[in-house]
C-alpha cells in the first residue's frame, strides 16, 4: 500500500473554476456595474430636474416682474385704442359699406376682406388679478 504523498496535492495544477462557476461570478460583477451605473444615472436625473425647475422658478419670477412692469403700457395703448382707433376703424368699414352699395363691383371684395366674424366683440371685461 502507497502512502499519500502530502506534497503532491500542492504539485498539482489548481483547477480551472467551472463554466457555471465563472458565468456566475461574471454575472454578478456586472449586475454590480450596472447598479452603480442606474444610482449614477438617477442621482444625475435628479440634479437635471432640480436646475430645470430652479431655472423655471427663476423665468417665472422674471416674466411676473417684467408683466406688471408692463401692465400700464399696454392698458393704455388699448384704452387708446378703445378712444381712438376703433370708433375710426367702424366708421372706415361704415364709409366702405357705403360705397360698395354704390359700386356693385365692389361688393365681392368687400364681402372677402370684411366679413361679420371682423366686426369688434363686446367689450372685454374687467381686468381680474389672478389668485395668488
Amino acid at each position: 500500500m502507497e502512502t499519500p504523498n502530502p506534497l503532491a496535492s500542492a504539485i498539482e495544477p489548481v483547477r480551472p473554476p467551472a463554466e457555471g462557476e465563472l458565468s456566475l461570478v461574471m454575472l454578478s460583477r456586472a449586475y454590480r456595474r450596472l447598479e452603480v451605473q442606474f444610482v449614477a444615472l438617477l442621482l444625475t436625473l435628479v440634479v437635471v430636474c432640480g436646475s430645470l425647475n430652479l431655472f423655471l422658478l427663476r423665468q417665472v419670477s422674471l416674466v411676473r416682474r417684467d408683466l406688471e412692469r408692463d401692465r400700464p403700457v399696454v392698458e393704455n395703448a388699448l384704452a387708446d385704442y378703445v378712444r381712438n382707433g376703433e370708433p375710426a376703424i367702424r366708421d372706415l368699414l361704415t364709409k366702405l359699406e357705403a360705397f360698395s352699395k354704390t359700386h356693385p363691383d365692389f361688393r365681392p371684395i368687400l364681402a372677402r376682406y370684411v366679413s361679420p366674424s371682423n366686426a369688434s366683440a363686446a367689450p372685454l371685461p374687467s381686468r381680474v388679478q389672478p389668485g395668488r
